[in-house]
């Protein structure tokens, strides 16, 4: 065995992946080929209709919202948090789709199932007056 060109293995990784600036999703800027994913000539930026409607889920309920839990008697901001909830895991199954990251809407499962608990924790501490007294089953007046 001399020592001639390197012993090629049919198979090989090297054989199977692109070769770097030669087309494959290189920016047009560098004089590559094709633009890259989600940019439009003149380096626009492609928005699909998933990233459309977790935008508009961000633009009008989630202010809306914020302003109830804001604003307003206990048991509004109440239900503003609980719709707050509700809106920010519908935007988190819409951005996964978005982007092409199925591995993302775990973070849409973990908040469904924690919401209702954050909202009985809530509603716990919205009562928390009554915290260490225990209930008569007696008539108001009656001796207990």
């Amino acid at each position: 065995m001399g020592r001639g060109a390197p012993r090629r293995v049919p198979g090989h990784l090297r054989d199977r992946r692109p070769a770097r600036g030669h087309g494959g999703g290189a920016c047009p800027a560098s004089g590559g080929g094709t633009p890259r994913r989600g940019r439009l000539p003149g380096g626009r930026v492609a928005v699909n209709a998933w990233a459309a409607a977790a935008l508009a889920l961000l633009a009008v309920p989630v202010p809306a919202c914020l302003w109830v839990v804001g604003h307003g008697t206990a048991v509004r901001r109440l239900a503003g948090a609980s719709l707050l909830s509700t809106v920010v895991g519908a935007v988190f199954l819409l951005l996964p789709q978005a982007y092409g990251r199925p591995s993302y809407q775990d973070l849409a499962l973990i908040l469904a199932v924690l919401a209702p608990a954050g909202t009985l924790v809530f509603t716990r501490f919205l009562a928390g007056g009554h915290r260490g007294r225990r209930p008569t089953g007696g008539a108001p007046g009656a001796p207990t």
